[in-house]
């Protein structure tokens, strides 16, 4: 190629370096962009990365756009202004930003565009954030990122990251370079590392090694790496196979819970089943639009109906008192009739193996070491849509009933996202399930899993294009005693890490001690930046029952409740709901409204 246009997205270059540009501005009366001719460098930073740049291409090949003066966070409307001036106007063979984004509540819009660039040849190299989090346009997997490396000493030499966000790694040690008022100056960093990457390509296309095309750069950059980093292959999270209709075993709390909420299920329930030594054979269970369902015996499965999945709870504790395996009598007869199976609980290879011969699909939501995003170097997203976390003082308060409360009546104004920390989730349209609850299937054994694995999921979850995530905490939110290690519950910590929620709900006990209340509120505030926007009582009173499984449920009296609710607005002056007060959960959804937009 005769002639390559490159251009610099950065904070202009100083006066003796003659190259074209704009620069962009905006009008703050307008909420409009606008393009100038003032390029000028007030602070260095694109003088030195355009002065690595220009040792290998004309200056009349350069062109500059100038969108910051300091080294502050750019708006994302104004990157995208100025990509879109290059794509209209420019054309440019080559894009290098030595900046990044990396909280942006609108990535889809600077997806677009950056797409709209590749696809009509323009090359994109972008350095990663310093500050070590996920950024964009580096991030996006069209984009050649660019990430420094410590190890790396030279600047002809760099790593490639396979199946990565981050798509190179070079120099890393600290630089002596050209900068404003052609003085040297000492710099580190990822800014100054990728404008190394950007001549290589600039150098490769002028002489005709390599064309204008995403692919054939990132196959030419692997070709000439010094190391190659492969990562095992990450497995999806998500549903496999689609239910339509399905019947339920047993009826525990986590089903209870389901039938509910049947208008949020993602298949029609024909049926419930139990065992007699809980005592709900024969109870009339509302589902949705006035009809009902009749828990019946599990020797009164209609196996020949149209059906096509069986639901199974958690089965582990009712199989050992009742020494019976129920597991087995189902897959038994699910192989026999020809019915899916979704589990709760994890099963073995075995009958994974079973089912899958008898070409049935046998289904746990799992969490695994397969699952953790692999390539990101410690890097975590960070998302731009609100996030809001249902916590609690102890097990069994229905933290996961007033998620989807909350879901069903946010969604009617905004676009809501949920990810389930409870096996069921899916079946019940959640977004992603992380199931960390009881008999967990989250099989990691690192914090930095945990972390990464649901940042990785909430990035998911945003792309899905959600004004709004929700999500919940399992058990109480910190240990009461440092008793037992089986009391700290480490998990919620490595969750509420990963999740980074900006408001979290805390849902309490009317007898919870008021200390440990406040110890869990300051925890939840002082772990991640985020406010406890207000309390929600649990108003059931659970007592052991002996002789048989489960927990015998009786509601507090009105006065009682009214009671605490008076002292926790006083103690703790928040707002203070019950849970099964339904003007309460309208009220709350509200506030949470109120919180996020500043509108009722």
């Amino acid at each position: 190629m005769d002639k390559v246009i490159l251009a610099i997205i950065d904070s202009g270059v100083d006066k003796y370096i003659q190259i074209n540009g704009v620069g962009i501005e905006h009008n703050e009366n307008t909420d409009e962009y606008f393009v100038t001719n003032e390029i000028m460098d007030q602070n260095g930073h694109g003088t030195i990365v355009t002065n690595i740049i220009r040792e290998i291409i004309d200056d009349e090949n350069l062109y500059i756009v100038k969108i910051f003066d300091q080294q502050d966070e750019i708006k994302v409307e104004k990157l995208v202004f100025a990509l879109k001036y290059l794509r209209d106007f420019i054309k440019p063979d080559i894009i290098h930003l030595s900046m990044g984004i990396s909280f942006c509540d609108d990535i889809n819009t600077l997806r677009e565009v950056c797409q709209d660039l590749v696809k009509n040849g323009t090359v994109i190299v972008c350095a990663f954030d310093n500050n070590g989090s996920l950024s964009y346009p580096a991030a996006f997997p069209f984009v050649i990122g660019v990430e420094s490396n410590a190890s790396i000493i030279k600047t002809t030499e760099h790593y490639f990251l396979q199946d990565s966000p981050i798509n190179i790694a070079t120099i890393g040690s600290a630089q002596r370079l050209l900068g404003k008022n052609k003085r040297f100056v000492d710099v580190v960093g990822s800014s100054f590392s990728a404008p190394y990457i950007t001549r290589i390509v600039a150098k490769n296309i002028l002489f005709g090694n390599l064309s204008c095309n995403f692919e054939d750069v990132l196959k030419f950059l692997k070709s000439s790496a010094k190391k190659i980093y492969r990562p095992e292959q990450q497995e999806p999270i998500e549903l496999p196979f689609t239910i339509k209709k399905a019947v339920f075993f047993p009826y525990n709390k986590e089903i209870s819970t389901l039938l509910r909420n049947a208008d949020t299920l993602i298949c029609e329930p024909v049926g419930v089943f139990d065992v007699k030594y809980l005592g709900n054979i024969g109870k009339n269970i509302p589902i949705c639009d006035g009809n009902h369902l009749i828990i019946n015996t599990i020797e009164s499965i209609p196996w020949e109906s149209n059906f096509d999945t069986v639901i199974l709870g958690h089965l582990k504790e009712l199989s050992n008192i009742s020494q019976k395996d129920y597991l087995k009598f189902f897959i038994e007869k699910c192989v026999i009739y020809k019915k899916n199976v979704y589990a709760f609980d994890d099963v073995s290879k075995e009958i994974k193996d079973q089912m899958n011969s008898a070409g049935l699909k046998l289904y746990t939501p799992v969490i695994s070491k397969n699952n953790v995003p692999l390539g990101y170097e410690g890097r975590l997203r960070q998302i731009g849509k609100p996030i809001l976390c249902i916590a609690g003082t102890s097990p069994k308060q229905g933290k996961f009933s007033l998620q989807l409360q909350l879901k069903k009546i946010l969604s009617k104004t905004v676009r809501v996202g949920l990810i389930s920390t409870e096996p069921s989730g899916y079946l019940v349209g959640a977004n992603a399930v992380f199931p960390m609850g009881y008999d967990s299937t989250v099989k990691l054994e690192k914090g930095n899993e945990y972390i990464s694995t649901v940042n990785y999921v909430m990035g998911m979850i945003e792309d899905q294009d959600v004004d709004l995530i929700i999500t919940g905490l399992q058990s109480q939110t910190i240990p009461m005693k440092l008793c037992n290690q089986r009391d700290m519950v480490i998990f919620n910590h490595y969750y509420l890490l990963g999740a980074n929620p900006d408001a979290v709900i805390l849902m309490v006990n009317v007898f919870d001690d008021f200390d440990y209340i406040r110890r869990t509120i300051h925890y939840i505030e002082n772990i991640i930046i985020c406010d406890v926007i207000a309390l929600v009582v649990f108003p059931i009173q659970r007592t052991f029952k002996w002789n048989t499984l489960g927990d015998l449920s009786v509601r507090y009296d009105d006065n009682s409740i009214e009671k605490i609710i008076v002292k926790l607005k006083k103690e703790f002056n928040k707002n203070v709901y019950i849970l099964d007060n339904e003007k309460d959960v309208d009220d709350l959804s509200n506030q949470c409204l109120t919180y996020f937009t500043g509108e009722e």
